[in-house]
C-alpha cells in the first residue's frame, strides 16, 4: 500500500471516530436535556435548581452547534416525553408517540435512543 493511500485510509477512519464520538456526546447531551425537563417538570426535590441550570447550558450548547430548530425540535420533544411519562391518557398516547417518533428523527435519533 502507497503512502498516500495509506494517509487517505488514516484520515477516513479519524473522520468516522470523530463523528462516532461527536454523535455520542450530542446524544448525551440531548438525554441530560429530556431528563432534566422531567425533573423540572416534577418541580421537587433539590435536583429542580441544578436541572434548570442544565437545561439552559444545554440549549446554549445545542443552539451553538445545531442551531435554534434543532434546539426547538430537542424542545419539544422533551415536553411531549414529560407529558406522555405523567400526563397523557391513552386518547393522547397514540398521537404523542406518533410526534416522539417524527422529533426523535429530526434530531437524527430514534425514541429509544433518546429516553
Amino acid at each position: 500500500m502507497k503512502a498516500t493511500e495509506l494517509k487517505k485510509l488514516i484520515r477516513e477512519e479519524v473522520k468516522k471516530v470523530l463523528k462516532e464520538t461527536s454523535n455520542e456526546d450530542l446524544l448525551s447531551m440531548l438525554r441530560d436535556y429530556i431528563s432534566s425537563d422531567y425533573t423540572v417538570d416534577q418541580g421537587w426535590g433539590d435536583d429542580v435548581e441544578e436541572a434548570e441550570e442544565d437545561m439552559k447550558r444545554i440549549k446554549a450548547e445545542i443552539i451553538k452547534l445545531k442551531g435554534k430548530n434543532y434546539f426547538d425540535a430537542l424542545d419539544f420533544f422533551a415536553s411531549q416525553n414529560t407529558y406522555l411519562s405523567e400526563y397523557a391518557g391513552p386518547e393522547d398516547s397514540e398521537e404523542i408517540q406518533v410526534n416522539l417518533e417524527k422529533y426523535a428523527q429530526k434530531l437524527g435519533f430514534t425514541v429509544d435512543q433518546l429516553t
